[in-house]
């Protein structure tokens, strides 16, 4: 959008508890008020949580990004697309939504 802030930090209750919070229209709004080029952050975090060292955030980081790759070679594979890693991203984060909405009883 064309709004006033250049950042926004949403931070939700739990899903359960939130509502409207997570539904589209909410983040319809959310973009209008945001600054275009501006970023939306959505905070998750545990407030009870402990702090992790930049060594921990960093190693947890990059086994991440490792999977996420692994993942995509995967998906692009087990779709006949082997090698193709756009491919392999998309059906895999389809998968992942398709499995989301299952988990939620939405379909």
């Amino acid at each position: 959008g064309d709004g006033a802030f250049p950042r926004i930090l949403h931070d939700p209750p739990v899903f359960s508890l939130a509502g409207d919070l997570y539904s589209g229209a909410f983040y319809e709004q959310l973009y209008r008020v945001l600054r275009t080029g501006g970023k939306l952050f959505h905070y998750v975090g545990d407030p009870e949580a402990t702090y992790r060292t930049r060594e921990e955030v960093e190693g947890r980081l990059k086994t991440i990004m490792k999977e996420i790759h692994r993942t995509c070679l995967e998906a692009a594979e087990g779709f006949g697309q082997a090698g193709n890693y756009l491919a392999g991203a998309n059906s895999a984060g389809f998968v992942k939504v398709v499995n989301a909405m299952l988990d939620q009883g939405v379909v």
